[in-house]
């Protein structure tokens, strides 16, 4: 029994490529890990600095500082949708694969 692999002339699907079509969420999940990155070092940053007399405490800095933390926390929520729609594309993607009839169709039966 062996397996025939399927042959493709297209780039390996392992690689993350952002021009193939329906990247969306791999640009978005990109914006998302670095949008909340930034929003939970600037929001823990600007607490820090007014802990220790560098800034003075004010109620904008206060309430700047946990927007910023909330922000963090929404950015997140948003990565880990991204993520679970990418998961369910690759999932699609491989179920087409073992599809009898489908053009990379992983024919075992030879």
């Amino acid at each position: 029994m062996q397996a025939t692999l399927p042959q493709t002339a297209t780039a390996s699907t392992d690689r993350v490529n952002f021009g193939r079509a329906g990247s969306g969420w791999l640009w978005l999940l990109l914006l998302a890990i670095v949008g909340s990155a930034a929003c939970l070092l600037s929001g823990l940053g600007i607490s820090i600095l007014a802990v220790i007399g560098v800034l003075v405490p004010s109620p904008f800095l206060a309430y700047s500082t946990v927007a910023l933390l909330l922000a963090f926390f929404l950015l997140v929520f948003v990565a880990a949708h991204c993520m679970d729609r990418l998961a369910a594309k690759d999932r699609s993607a491989r179920m087409e694969r073992i599809t009898p009839g489908a053009p990379d169709y992983l024919d075992v039966s030879e």
